[in-house]
């Protein structure tokens, strides 16, 4: 039987969640269809190929990375999802200046 997506209590355990699941595997729980969705399996390994990220080192400021801590903390996320967020929030701001 396919695995569920549990009923999540807060942010941070949903956000923990799909930390560890792709969203391709649980589609059938996402998408109200009536039949099941069969995707084949190249399909599903370009699907995840796409979705996947990659690791990278930075140095950042232990003073910095503290700050990040405590305001995801109270967002109830993980730092490293807040700071991902901040990246592509500026990243978005960044392109919609130089395309002005």
């Amino acid at each position: 039987m396919a695995e569920k997506i549990p009923k999540f209590r807060t942010d941070k355990e949903e956000a923990e969640f799909w930390d560890t699941h792709s969203a391709v595997d649980l589609l059938d729980e996402i998408l109200e269809v009536e039949e099941p969705i069969e995707l084949s399996d190249r399909l599903r390994g370009e699907i995840r190929k796409k979705s996947k990220k990659t690791k990278i080192s930075i140095r950042v400021n232990p003073e910095h990375i503290n700050l990040a801590k405590i305001l995801a903390k109270s967002k109830g996320i993980p730092y490293q999802t807040l700071v991902q967020i901040w990246i592509v929030e500026g990243l978005k701001r960044e392109l919609k200046e130089e395309l002005k």
